[in-house]
């Protein structure tokens, strides 16, 4: 992970890759056991929860962000987006770290399209022709 250091909350772990089968788990399985992606715990504030409804790994991962703030968090869903934007937190979608990387720092342009087919089931088709457009 020439290009990144990767950070997953314990919960995430606990509920997400040690429970699922699917190909982007059996894939994170071995970079955690090697430490190339590092599971943090979580600070217990703020509670999220108390104004919103969303998973405690999904406050989690704001938390952690929040706690870290020159790491770029990465969030998905489009709720957990806007509650972390809400509190302060400037998160970032997968497909545009993607793009960041090919655009800043140097991250070749077939295996960032690459990436972006591999996790295309996750997005609409619209978000990835325009994330392959954005390479250039």
């Amino acid at each position: 992970m020439r290009y990144t250091h990767t950070l997953i909350t314990e919960r995430v772990v606990q509920e997400v890759v040690l429970r699922q089968d699917k190909s982007d788990v059996r894939t994170i399985r071995p970079l955690l056991s090697s430490g190339k992606i590092i599971s943090k715990p979580t600070p217990n504030v703020p509670i999220i929860s108390d104004y919103y409804a969303i998973s405690e790994t999904d406050c989690g991962v704001i938390r952690l962000g929040l706690a870290m703030p020159d790491l770029i968090t990465i969030i998905d869903d489009k709720e957990e987006f806007l509650i972390a934007c809400r509190y302060g937190l400037r998160p970032m979608f997968l497909l545009d770290v993607f793009v960041l990387l090919t655009t800043s720092y140097d991250l070749d342009k077939a295996m960032a399209r690459n990436m972006i087919q591999s996790t295309a089931k996750r997005y609409s088709p619209a978000y990835v022709a325009h994330t392959l457009s954005m390479l250039g």
